[in-house]
């Protein structure tokens, strides 16, 4: 626990799949204010179009901590 717990806001506790949520929360608060029609158009699986299709969209749970994003300017 020691490298994690000296540096909590530097380290992810897993390289996976907290880094690929917040990359994803990130996008549709972004896409949601940009260009809500084109939320599935992510750059993800780039050249595949609507790429958002293939993964999790967390919809609900972007439009809960979404405000946060934007109000605290730590949106994509």
């Amino acid at each position: 626990m020691a490298p994690l717990s000296l540096r909590p806001a530097e380290r992810a506790a897993n390289e996976g799949d907290p880094l690929h949520i917040s990359w994803i929360l990130s996008w549709d608060a972004h896409q949601l204010v940009r260009n809500p029609l084109g939320l599935f158009e992510s750059n993800a699986f780039y050249p595949y179009t609507s790429s958002l299709a293939f993964s999790e969209h967390l919809i609900v749970q972007a439009l809960m901590v979404g405000p946060i994003n934007l109000l605290t300017g730590n949106e994509g």
